[in-house]
């Protein structure tokens, strides 16, 4: 394929910081920044670590990535007091008065935590890819979750102290073995159970007191917003594509709908009651389906939370991209984040 960069001044006006979401590091963003520096040019500076940052270490450049101090065990307000030591770093280093934030997933959140509770003002654009402004309704499920990964851990547990026969020449290493993945799974047992007793993980549920605050914040005047949705049952498929491939996708995403809608009628439905209540408070208008609107998602979040609805429209510029990738798959793609990129105003001089 051609680099379409190639004719065009593809770098970016504002340099723009990457911020990962739960569960996850700045490591998460490398296979679309290898997209975005072979195909579209852009430049990556450096990979910035929360109370580690060496600016001597990181190049002027178009894109940098983010590191929490913690994978899953802070609050939105610690995430964006952090962050603030990446917004500076990132504009000594480039001498940008002010620079933009691309957060995935809860990385969404902090950066709006920074802007709307912090009050940072060195911010000219954000986008946002996956992220549950509403909340997800996942997040009500931690106790049948929790049971589930327990259960599991405990049959891989029976499994591995279960007595198969051991050859006396091979006891030696298969004992040393078994321990060591007996270990590794106590170990990723302890891991699990507090990541969804977490702060972080708990703030997700909709209408937490964490999200809440967030919501009813006041928003700064003159950012973009840019928002990134994303449903693998809703079909965005270009018009001119061919007839055999659309009536394959077609098909392809009725089926995804009806096995997601399924599912979530037989183990959503308080959880998507209690979703659907906090975000109507929220909604400008609804539509009279919105029940089984509100089903469609990236396989975590449902496609209606990845947005804003209750920005207000003076002073603010908006706009709502929506794409087909799966959650955990949303940094893994170049391409969406450049077309974000640009939409924002963000490519060029």
């Amino acid at each position: 394929m051609a680099n379409i960069a190639a004719f065009q001044d593809c770098s970016l006006n504002t340099p723009v910081l990457l911020v990962h979401g739960l569960f996850s590091r700045g490591k998460t963003w490398q296979k679309a920044i290898d997209i975005l520096q072979n195909r579209f040019l852009l430049t990556h500076g450096g990979e910035l670590n929360s109370g580690k940052i060496d600016i001597k270490v990181l190049a002027k450049a178009d894109l940098y990535t983010w590191n929490f101090s913690h994978k899953y065990d802070l609050s939105y307000r610690e995430q964006a007091r952090q962050l603030a030591e990446g917004i500076d770093a990132v504009k000594r280093v480039t001498g940008s008065r002010k620079i933009a934030l691309l957060g995935h997933s809860m990385g969404g959140l902090a950066a709006r935590a920074y802007l709307q509770l912090e009050k940072g003002r060195d911010i000219s654009t954000l986008i946002t890819i996956g992220t549950p402004h509403y909340g997800s309704p996942l997040a009500l499920l931690r106790g049948s979750t929790e049971a589930g990964a327990r259960r599991i851990f405990e049959i891989l547990r029976q499994k591995l102290t279960g007595g198969d026969t051991i050859e006396a020449g091979e006891a030696g290493f298969i004992k040393r073995l078994r321990n060591t993945l007996l270990r590794l799974s106590e170990e990723g047992e302890q891991e699990t159970i507090a990541f969804f007793n977490s702060e972080a993980f708990l703030n997700l549920a909709p209408g937490s007191a964490a999200l809440e605050e967030l919501n009813q914040a006041p928003f700064p005047k003159g950012i973009k917003w840019v928002f990134l949705a994303s449903s693998i049952t809703r079909s965005f498929v270009p018009g001119d594509e061919s007839r055999f491939y659309r009536s394959y996708l077609k098909k392809w995403h009725e089926l995804t709908d009806r096995a997601s809608k399924s599912i979530a009628k037989k183990y959503l439905s308080e959880p998507y009651r209690i979703f659907e209540e906090y975000i109507r408070h929220y909604l400008r208008s609804a539509p009279e389906n919105l029940t089984e609107q509100l089903i469609d998602s990236d396989g975590v979040v449902p496609f209606y939370s990845q947005m804003i609805h209750h920005l207000p429209k003076k002073n603010t510029e908006q706009l709502i991209l929506p794409i087909n990738i799966s959650h955990n798959r949303q940094t893994k793609h170049g391409e969406p984040l450049y077309m974000a990129l640009a939409a924002a105003k963000l490519v060029g001089p």
